[in-house]
């Protein structure tokens, strides 16, 4: 991630992904992949999709059907968020929208 050669995706609602997601993350919840909607998504960079189920379900779906789209180097976070935590990855919230 840091040298900007994987894309990591939450495919998490947008709900969930405000309340804490790995840092450097996009959100992209699995609802809109199923629709087709990944064009935004570099096709020339590794893709790590991952939620926050332990069996992995949506992000292993997710990346199923990025690679059935032409994706060729993607991958699942396996254990989620749980496990990106207890390995000491960074967590983030997302910024509080300002009232105008």
């Amino acid at each position: 991630m840091a040298e900007q050669q994987v894309v990591v995706v939450d495919v998490r609602s947008a709900d969930a992904y405000n309340n804490g997601h790995i840092k450097g993350s996009i959100n992209l919840p699995l609802d809109k992949i199923q629709a087709g909607d990944y064009k935004d998504l570099p096709r020339d960079k590794r893709i790590i999709t991952y939620c926050s189920c332990g069996a992995e379900n949506s992000s292993a779906a997710a990346s199923s059907l990025l690679e059935k789209a032409g994706f060729k180097n993607g991958a699942t976070l396996l254990g989620g968020t749980n496990a990106w935590q207890q390995s000491g990855g960074e967590m983030e919230k997302a910024s509080p929208k300002a009232v105008s």
